[in-house]
């Protein structure tokens, strides 16, 4: 079992005969959708628009009655479809067997109920939210009634049907992000069973996943380490160690015996970001500053709707707010003002603050001139390649960059220097950081704010020998042959620089 499509296909052609690579979608489908004509007519849409409805506000709404007084906390009937959505999909990737008001994402609720003191405003609208779901869910899973379906509703259903898979051994890769329902759903089966994962590598707690590794470690099953790595090098492994100590793991991880070469932020490299909205801020910043950028999987469209409705609350246009979150809001202040209250869970929403104030009428020229950069191809020795970190899980880069939004934050440092337990969230933060860290190949550099950051963990968790030989790999590979060229340039280019300097500091003298 593979955590997603490009895996699977990695993987299939080298599997011996007996065995087969599949994500758990493409089971439930062969499963729930394959024999069934009435699920294949409900999930067409999602394969292809033109073959049947898809599931959409307007339709839900449609089918629900709703209406402008549906519901006194949300006045918009499209934001209220849209939440009642969001909370059937957090059903479906549960391991419950209804829909309920822990499956109410935060984000769909007003920004205004969301503070501390209007928990009981908050409970409430959640209920109202989860009995609407219950009446979205009984359509979506009758079989013949002809509602749309999405990909993770042939999931669910197939986990509700306590269905037992005929195989001897499950092999289950990346383990330690897993949906609740696909968890349960191999508690269901028989057979034997190999986990795999890196539970320091969990970072899709946002989306509800859990690290299932835990489970079958807490009944004992024996846990073997892969602490080695052909990727990178003894220092990286080094400030990994410390995040990984920072998290209570003993056991260091090691790498390549090569030392890391010089950044160079004026060729290409790839820069690592936490959330979408940072990428968009600093791809504009260095369209700004002539320089060619690729950003991967493109900038989805509501990072720019969240920018545009913000924008238009600043300019004082309230009907121009497009997100249900801001609609509540009655002016700039108010917004700031509740994006403040909320401190730490406030995400990325102080970057937004920054990014309007900062440009303000320059913003439309801004936000056009990424939008332009998205639908073009232009590539060069000096692009810089943007990626958030989720999606740079995996994945390895010769010349990395971190974004000082990859940090923790004042909070969570506290609590590592007291040694205080952190929250679920705080942890992720940790990891994500631990992830991207790790993607690096040759070079790496660290804003002040993450080098700030490595130099706590240090004062609280570094080795006090240190030794560089506790961070090298048992097998030591050497510099990659794709980057043999590009290491050679390198260093010719360091040369150059350090004879540059020392003519310098003659004539200087």
């Amino acid at each position: 079992m593979m955590f997603n499509r490009a895996a699977r296909d990695d993987i299939k052609p080298r599997l011996p005969s007996g065995m087969s690579a599949m994500t758990f979608h493409s089971l439930a489908f062969q499963e729930v959708i394959e024999p069934s004509s009435g699920f294949i007519r409900k999930l067409a849409g999602e394969l292809n628009p033109e073959d049947g409805p898809t599931l959409t506000g307007k339709l839900v709404a449609k089918e629900l009655g709703l209406s402008q007084s549906s519901d006194s906390d949300i006045e918009s009937v499209s934001q209220l479809a849209m939440a009642i959505i969001r909370t059937v999909g957090m059903f479906q990737i549960s391991a419950d067997k209804e829909p309920s008001p822990d499956h109410v994402p935060d984000d769909v609720l007003p920004l205004a109920i969301r503070q501390p003191d209007k928990s009981d405003q908050c409970d409430e609208l959640k209920e109202r939210l989860a009995d609407w779901a219950k009446q979205l869910w009984t359509l979506m899973s009758r079989e013949r009634n002809g509602f749309p379906i999405n990909h993770d509703t042939y999931l669910k259903i197939f986990h509700l049907r306590e269905h037992n898979v005929d195989a001897e051994l499950w092999i289950l890769d990346e383990y330690q992000d897993t949906a609740p329902v696909a968890e349960h759903l191999i508690r269901q089966q028989t057979g034997q069973k190999l986990f795999i994962g890196d539970p320091y590598q969990q970072i899709y707690g946002f989306r509800n996943a859990i690290n299932a590794l835990e489970n079958p470690i807490r009944r004992g099953l024996p846990v073997h380490y892969l602490t080695d790595s052909f990727r990178y090098n003894h220092q990286i492994a080094g400030l990994a160690t410390l995040i990984l100590r920072a998290l209570g793991e003993i056991n260091p991880v090691r790498g390549q015996a090569r030392d890391l070469l010089p950044a160079n932020l004026n060729g290409h490299h790839t820069v690592i970001c936490r959330s979408n909205l940072t990428i968009l801020v600093r791809a504009g910043e260095a369209l700004l500053n002539q320089r060619r950028v690729q950003i991967e999987g493109g900038i989805p469209l509501s990072t720019f709707a969240r920018v545009e409705s913000a924008f238009a609350l600043f300019q004082g246009r309230p009907e121009d707010v497009k997100v249900g979150a801001m609609r509540s809001m009655a002016s700039w202040e108010e917004l700031k003002e509740q994006i403040f209250g909320l401190g730490d869970r406030a995400g990325d929403a102080k970057t937004l603050i920054q990014l309007i104030e900062q440009y303000q009428s320059r913003l439309p020229l801004f936000l056009s001139s990424v939008k332009a950069s998205l639908a073009s191809s232009s590539r060069g020795p000096d692009t810089i390649h943007f990626i958030t970190a989720h999606k740079s899980k995996g994945r390895q880069f010769p010349m990395v960059a971190l974004d000082e939004d990859l940090a923790p934050s004042a909070t969570i440092l506290r609590k590592l220097d007291y040694g205080e337990p952190l929250r679920p969230h705080e942890t992720e933060t940790l990891n994500l950081l631990y992830v991207a860290l790790t993607r690096a190949e040759l070079s790496l550099h660290l804003p002040a704010k993450l080098k700030e950051t490595f130099k706590r963990l240090s004062d609280n968790f570094g080795s006090s020998t240190g030794d560089i030989g506790e961070h090298l790999a048992t097998v030591q590979v050497g510099t990659p042959k794709s980057h043999e060229s590009l290491v050679r340039q390198y260093r010719t280019q360091a040369f150059i620089n350090a004879h540059r300097r020392t003519e310098d500091d003659s004539n200087d003298r």
